[in-house]
């Protein structure tokens, strides 16, 4: 028999009485009317620390269900090291599916970047999000990578640079700003990489500082209550991945943010975690092998694992710069094999590779 589970605030649990409340509106209707479970049925809650509370349901009203505690299981060990996600954004719902697949997986801490190359527009309404004005996934203005006007340089699922949003014109002529066909490569051409006539792009696609401000500015000093959406929307779509996967604990999501400034934070901390930056078409060496010689051949059982960062670029990867200021912020680079991934394919099998050994390294130390 299934036993459906749900994640619950720590306030809902009155231990001194054995009982669980439920008023999560969304949850009532998935319990009285698609699962169409009534009293004496038994549901599973895990509150915020990872406890699983067995209940049966004893009282349903349209606005509360009551549950009375059956059993409490403890939280299952924790993994020897926490797995952290940098992904940039992504097209449609690629970004969102990954939140999903990448919870179920069992990332810790997932953390949506804007990058050079990013294809996505930052666009939202005041109900929405935060991230208001217009952000092409480029840094306009005083930035060497421009989008001229309303022109806007992307890489679609077949990756063809479109010179016009609204058009959806193909960038021509003088301007061939096309990636490969699995969006993983740099534009090129004689705009050097632009959708436009008006758009230099550099090769390299250099940012300068001024620029790269400028975005920090957009991402972070507007925030407020416009941001509430879409962080909503987020972690729902986790919650019910939570639930679905019957995971004891949520994964934490930041707000979108640079992705200089990801990883700027992530190396300023005591206890630093270790980056793996996915270059495809590099002769970097297999993620499995690195993570494999540091954690498990020269790992000793007395001394703590550090975290394991993966970052992942958009759907025309990183730029050479990008690269290279990670690596002198000690990011290692890697790749996931021959294959050239999309996004968010590379994103589930990396961290579908570290949470596997950090369970295989968990179950040896037992």
């Amino acid at each position: 028999m299934t036993i459906h589970r749900f994640l619950i605030e720590n306030a809902k649990i009155d231990l001194a009485g054995g009982t669980v409340e439920i008023v999560d509106a969304q949850q009532i209707k998935q319990i009285t009317r698609v699962l169409r479970l009534g009293l004496e049925d038994r549901i599973d809650v895990v509150d915020h620390s990872g406890k699983v509370y067995q209940l049966r349901l004893a009282s349903l009203s349209p606005g509360t269900i009551t549950g009375e505690i059956v059993s409490v299981t403890e939280p299952r060990a924790a993994k020897p090291f926490k797995i952290i996600v940098v992904l940039a954004l992504l097209k449609g719902g690629n970004f969102e599916s990954s939140l999903t697949k990448l919870t179920e997986i069992g990332v810790d801490v997932i953390m949506p970047v804007i990058t050079e190359r990013t294809v996505v527009k930052v666009e939202m309404s005041e109900k929405q999000s935060s991230y208001s004005g217009r952000l092409d996934g480029r840094v306009d203005g005083n930035a060497d990578v421009t989008v001229d006007g309303n022109a806007h340089a992307t890489a679609d699922g077949d990756a063809h640079a479109t010179a016009d949003g609204d058009a959806h014109a193909t960038a021509d002529g003088n301007a061939h700003a096309t990636a490969d066909r699995d969006a993983h490569a740099p534009a090129d051409g004689d705009a050097g990489g632009a959708a436009d006539g008006n758009a230099h792009a550099t090769a390299a696609g250099r940012v300068d500082a001024k620029a790269d401000r400028k975005l920090d500015r957009k991402l972070d000093g507007k925030a407020g209550g416009k941001a509430d959406g879409k962080m909503r929307r987020w972690m729902s779509i986790v919650k019910e991945a939570v639930e679905q996967c019957e995971r004891a604990r949520s994964p934490q999501v930041v707000a979108i943010q640079s992705l200089k400034k990801a990883l700027n934070d992530l190396t300023n901390t005591d206890n630093p975690p270790t980056i793996f930056i996915c270059a495809e078409r590099s002769q970097a060496p297999h993620l499995v092998t690195i993570v494999y010689s540091r954690y498990f051949r020269e790992a000793s059982p007395a001394v703590s694992l550090s975290d394991i960062c993966i970052v992942i670029g958009p759907e025309g990867g990183f730029t050479e710069q990008e690269i290279d200021q990670a690596i002198s912020l000690g990011c290692l680079p890697c790749r996931l094999g021959d294959n050239i991934l999309r996004s968010e394919t590379a994103a589930t099998v990396a961290a579908a590779l570290v949470a596997s050994l950090g369970e295989f390294l968990c179950d040896n130390q037992k």
